[in-house]
């Protein structure tokens, strides 16, 4: 399968699509999703700057953020059937979604809103779940309050704004 690679040699940071080898067999709890799209956002710019070399050694496969097709399922695996359509983000320490392949824990996953393309869902995840976050579970924003959300023109500020007028 093809990925695109984070590599370093010395001091030189590049970006290259490579050959790898899809997993041989998947752990009990994992999951093996054909990407359809990866959305890039700060995190993938961070490790290229190398801000995460405490959790991230290179080289590493780009992108966090994936939407796509379920294929394989470990034997413990009971929530997917193969052909579901998800999303999820991968920890910090794993990347990969920039491949034509990945492998997720079955718990990282959630189901794909039908109405969003997978461009649309894979772009919209770390920012949409920033968002739902901040005003749901921290906030605990309810009907009728009012709120100020600073860079509301931000990816996170724009999902906030638009949550933040359905509450």
């Amino acid at each position: 399968m093809k990925a695109c690679i984070i590599h370093q040699q010395e001091n030189i940071v590049s970006i290259s699509i490579a050959t790898q080898s899809l997993p041989n067999s998947l752990q009990p709890n994992e999951v093996l999703v054909q990407a359809k799209a990866c959305g890039l956002s700060c995190l993938d710019k961070r490790v290229y700057k190398g801000r995460y070399k405490q959790f991230v050694s290179l080289p590493i496969t780009l992108g966090f953020e994936v939407s796509g097709v379920i294929k394989e399922l470990g034997l413990n695996v009971k929530t997917w059937n193969i052909g579901d359509e998800v999303v999820g983000i991968l920890p910090l320490t794993k990347g990969g979604g920039c491949a034509e392949y990945v492998t997720f824990q079955s718990q990282d996953l959630v189901k794909k809103p039908a109405d969003l393309s997978h461009v649309e869902a894979a772009g919209s995840l770390s920012s949409g779940l920033w968002a739902y976050t901040a005003l749901h579970y921290k906030l605990r924003l309810t009907k009728g309050e009012t709120i100020l959300i600073m860079s509301g023109a931000s990816a996170s500020g724009h999902f906030a704004l638009q949550l933040a007028s359905i509450w």
